[in-house]
């Protein structure tokens, strides 16, 4: 026995709604919110309660990795870990997960990637106009990893 006409749209919608409660939920879990007090990894790694995370859109040197000033080698990365730091320590970060281990996070209303490549220390990833005018800024004032070369 076939369904009736009426059944067969009960079915539709039934099935309708399913679908879109699990697209509602795929797309609210790609910016589920955290909030914490994070401990730093490297120039751009945090992680909270043992979870890694990378800030999204920027790219810091490693902690041991060393660069050069003229001739010179120094610890570039232990530098920008040691920025990083001190910018968010004592203070709870609200943090957006991108996507698995990357996140953006927000300190006292402004965007922790962003403070992080104004200050020299990390440079974009990505084509995000505000990060390409915070590593700008960095290179023209001779900032972090930007310092003058002697």
């Amino acid at each position: 026995m076939s369904p009736s006409p009426s059944q067969k749209l009960i079915i539709t919608l039934f099935i309708l709604i399913l679908t879109s409660i699990c697209f509602a939920n795929l797309s609210t879990s790609n910016s589920k919110v955290i909030q914490g007090m994070f401990n730093v990894i490297s120039g751009d790694t945090i992680s909270l309660n043992g979870v890694v995370y990378k800030l999204e859109g920027i790219k810091a040197p490693n902690s041991r990795q060393k660069c050069k000033k003229g001739s010179l080698p120094w610890l570039c990365g232990a530098a920008a870990k040691q920025l990083l730091s001190q910018t968010i320590h004592g203070i709870t970060l609200t943090c957006r997960i991108k996507r698995e281990g990357s996140v953006r996070c927000d300190i006292q209303g402004h965007d922790l990637a962003n403070i992080i490549a104004k200050a020299g220390w990390a440079v974009p990833t990505t084509k995000e106009h505000f990060l390409k005018e915070a590593e700008l800024y960095a290179r023209k004032n001779g900032l972090g990893l930007w310092t003058e070369k002697k």
